[in-house]
């Protein structure tokens, strides 16, 4: 039989976790609301379970021709996070129609995630980066059109990726060569993050925590054309707290089978 103690404890953790969940709906409530109804925005990969609630949101209104016959998603993946710390996060998040290859984009010197304690001084935060996120859409869609004209040695910049993502080469680089090939093998910096966001979001055979670091290297090397700093550019290590705390997002978002976010009709 419990102790009266422990019986609290019970207690205590049960109204914890329906605060939480409360705390959720208001901030999932808010990014919805900071969302444009005119651009008839779609939830996708809606994952509820119970360590939070993941999503993504997108819109027909930002797709954009990447290249030939080449369309990419943009839009924002939501995460309302009870581990290891009560948070909500959104970040923008790209979704490849061709081969339904995802990646997530760290927002460098922003905060990554809003605490639920309290989150009443954070839903304006919540709000405002919502609203600033998916008004850069159009831009961050823009971005990425360099990249199928941009040549690249992607060999040696998949190691390079490999190395600052504090990956072992020698068991990693196969996958991505292996990729690369399946996506056509393009000698572009296109055909690079092609192959590390494919690794990301299909392999099952690395570690979630890896195939984490491997999406924060691609948007890395994605974007490095409109952002480069030295966050951006020094190698990862395990002890990262990003890579921590961003694991749990990605893996809810971005990792999950691609038959489970459905695809445009």
């Amino acid at each position: 039989m419990p102790t009266l103690d422990e019986a609290f404890n019970t207690v205590r953790d049960y109204a914890e976790d329906l605060r939480s969940r409360q705390r959720t709906l208001e901030a999932v409530n808010v990014v919805f609301s900071s969302i444009p109804t005119s651009a008839r925005p779609e939830v996708r990969g809606l994952s509820i379970t119970e360590h939070g609630v993941s999503l993504t949101v997108l819109s027909r209104q930002t797709t954009a021709a990447v290249a030939v016959d080449d369309l990419v998603e943009a839009g924002l993946n939501v995460l309302c996070a009870a581990l290891p710390a009560a948070s909500v996060a959104v970040t923008p998040y790209y979704h490849r129609l061709r081969c339904l290859n995802g990646m997530v984009q760290r927002e460098c010197g922003a905060p990554a995630h809003f605490s639920f304690d309290p989150l009443d001084a954070h839903l304006s935060a919540v709000e405002e980066t919502t609203k600033r996120l998916w008004c850069d859409l159009p831009a961050r869609l823009g971005a990425l059109r360099a990249l199928p004209g941009a040549a690249a040695n992607v060999p040696s910049l998949l190691q390079d990726i490999a190395r600052r993502a504090a990956l072992s080469p020698r068991r990693v680089m196969p996958r991505l060569l292996a990729a690369w090939q399946e996506e056509g093998s393009a000698p572009t910096e296109w055909g690079a993050v092609n192959a590390i966001t494919r690794v990301a979001t299909h392999a099952t055979d690395i570690a979630p925590a890896e195939r984490e670091a491997l999406t924060r290297m691609g948007a890395t090397l994605a974007f490095r054309r409109t952002h480069i700093c030295g966050d951006c550019a020094r190698p990862l290590t395990w002890r990262d707290t990003d890579v921590v705390r961003e694991t749990a997002s990605f893996l809810r978002a971005c990792l999950q089978p691609a038959a489970a976010r459905g695809s445009r009709t």
